[in-house]
């Protein structure tokens, strides 16, 4: 996970939210995530110095699944990994209206159960798939930030 967030804070991630899935392993305790929390800051902080960007990404305590669906309310784009998704990220086009904020959840190894993407589907996130591979979710993770900046631009520049 270290490295994730260091990669992540170089994409321009402006805020994670970590959350167990149905199909996660491990799940750390409370305290031992509040250490792996304070651990990623710093981590993030010397990543902001060295791309040069001048806020923080937010990262946020260990969430509920649901609370991490309400949490993109406000979101421009939502969409959700699936490996049984039809469209590709890379085939999305540019929005029309201008983009403030697009929310990506991605699933442990074991991928998001059909009751979890229903879920984020009933809250208006999109399935998508990041191609025929199926990638660990640090990967994955990377792949669909940098596949975002494509196609949406450098949303924020911070």
């Amino acid at each position: 996970m270290d490295t994730l967030i260091r990669q992540l804070t170089e994409l321009g991630v402006t805020r994670w939210m970590p959350f167990p899935a149905e199909r996660s392993v491990p799940r750390p305790d409370a305290e031992r995530f509040k250490k792996r929390v304070a651990r990623w800051g710093k981590i993030a902080l010397g990543a902001l110095k060295q791309c040069r960007r001048n806020h923080p990404p937010s990262i946020e305590p260990q969430a509920s699944y649901t609370a991490v669906l309400d949490a993109a309310v406000t979101s421009n784009v939502k969409v959700i990994f699936s490996e049984t998704a039809r469209e590709p990220l890379a085939g999305r086009g540019a929005a029309s209206e201008r983009i403030e904020s697009v929310f990506l959840l991605v699933g442990p190894e074991g991928g998001f159960t059909p009751r979890e993407i229903a879920a984020a589907r009933s809250l208006g996130f999109d399935p998508v798939s990041l191609g025929p591979r199926i990638l660990r979710a640090e990967t994955a993770s990377v792949a669909a930030c940098a596949l975002i900046q494509h196609i949406y631009g450098d949303l924020g520049r911070k």
